[in-house]
């Protein structure tokens, strides 16, 4: 058995601009994403990449604070759903599916914010462990040879 359930375009303005701003976020997720994973990280941060670092962090706060408006429309929408649903469809059934799916979107999206964020700390982490780890090798290269030419002398 197979139900399909339409809302009509027109009637249910709000509830598709929620959706349309819920990809609009998805996407900008992505491209942040791949921005991060094509992140090379150098031993000493040149110009280009430390800015090229900088604008991923200003869009990860664009992002958030673009999600955290949506969350509450959406959130508020769920708490009270206005959906325009014909007749001859069930009302509660129809209501009930599409609040869920909202619900799921918002949960969904929290996850990959989430994983964003934590994308970008790991790249931060990744970037000043390599940094520490030449700062070490220098040190030591510089003290064994202290050591070797007060040895000499």
């Amino acid at each position: 058995m197979k139900t399909i359930i339409n809302l009509d375009p027109k009637e249910n303005e709000e509830f598709l601009i929620l959706i349309k701003e819920h990809d609009e976020i998805v996407r900008k997720i992505e491209r942040i994403i791949n921005e991060i994973d094509f992140f090379s990280i150098s031993c000493f941060i040149l110009s280009k990449k430390h800015k090229l670092f900088k604008n991923i962090a200003q869009n990860i706060k664009l992002l958030q604070t673009k999600f955290l408006k949506w969350k509450d429309k959406a959130t508020n929408f769920c708490l009270n759903p206005k959906y325009a649903i014909n007749k001859e469809e069930n009302l509660h059934f129809t209501s009930l599916h599409y609040t869920i799916n909202l619900l799921d979107m918002v949960n969904s999206l929290e996850l990959n914010v989430k994983k964003v964020i934590d994308n970008y700390n790991i790249t931060i982490e990744r970037k000043e462990a390599k940094r520490n780890y030449w700062i070490a090798i220098i040190s030591f290269i510089v003290s064994f040879l202290g050591l070797i030419i007060s040895l000499v002398c």
